[in-house]
């Protein structure tokens, strides 16, 4: 496709087939209802490129293994929920809007998320807790998760680069329990976290950090870190 977006109309349907597995959409402007896939039994895979989630309120499927959401802008005031119960595999890369909602995915094996650009946020606060009921930045329930939750029974966890800290703070003050994960990457952005993930990772086996370093020739350099794990101290190897 070309530059300019495609727009679905308001009256556009829900696609509907028994047979269809899987499907790649790019440079699309979706409706409320296009990405309810409930009427595709069969349906596994969903790559989704340089969209517009503006007018679409959630992604559902009850058979999908694997997700990925590339450069994709959201909604500026209120949220997309993904409802994918069986998802094996998650890439989601969040170019501009409110980052979206991933409801309960027991069966998640890999998740690899990043926040580039964000208008989550507020004045008063840099955790999401300012208290204030009107405010259109922070959740008023304190209790629900916007990303980690949905991620916390992956195995393998990559949070990479991205700066927009705002909504992952504010889910690490009801911080889930990994209770299935062995692999975690993190840029230096999420290196404030990680005494929060390790303290409820109790399987955890891998860790690497992408961190920007002194090299040999006398240069910094961003490179990935392995860090050996004994009893929760950290040796960098």
């Amino acid at each position: 496709m070309g530059e300019t977006p495609a727009f679905l109309r308001l009256e556009d349907p829900a696609l509907a087939s028994r047979h269809l597995t899987d499907i790649e959409l790019r440079g699309l402007v979706f409706n409320n209802e296009f990405l309810d896939f409930l009427r595709c039994p069969a349906f596994q895979g969903l790559k989704i490129k340089d969209c517009s989630f503006m007018h679409a309120e959630r992604i559902s499927s009850l058979s999908l293994k694997r997700l990925n959401i590339i450069r994709a802008m959201f909604n500026e005031s209120s949220r997309t929920r993904i409802h994918a119960p069986n998802l094996a595999s998650l890439e989601l890369l969040v170019t501009g809007g409110r980052i979206p909602i991933l409801q309960s995915m027991p069966l998640l094996v890999l998740a690899d998320v990043a926040i580039a650009a964000s208008c989550d946020c507020c004045s008063r606060s840099n955790n999401g807790d300012c208290g204030n009921e009107n405010c259109t930045g922070c959740i008023p329930n304190f209790t629900s998760s916007v990303l980690l939750h949905g991620m916390s029974q992956a195995k393998s966890l990559e949070f990479g680069a991205g700066t927009e800290m705002f909504i992952f703070r504010r889910d690490l003050k009801c911080c889930p329990t990994f209770s299935r994960l062995k692999t975690l990457k993190l840029t230096e952005h999420y290196v404030h976290a990680l005494s929060y993930i390790l303290k409820y990772s109790p399987v955890l086996e891998s860790l690497k950090l992408y961190l920007l370093v002194f090299d040999k020739v006398n240069s910094f350099v961003s490179k990935w870190i392995t860090v050996a794990l004994y009893n929760f101290m950290l040796i960098v190897c």
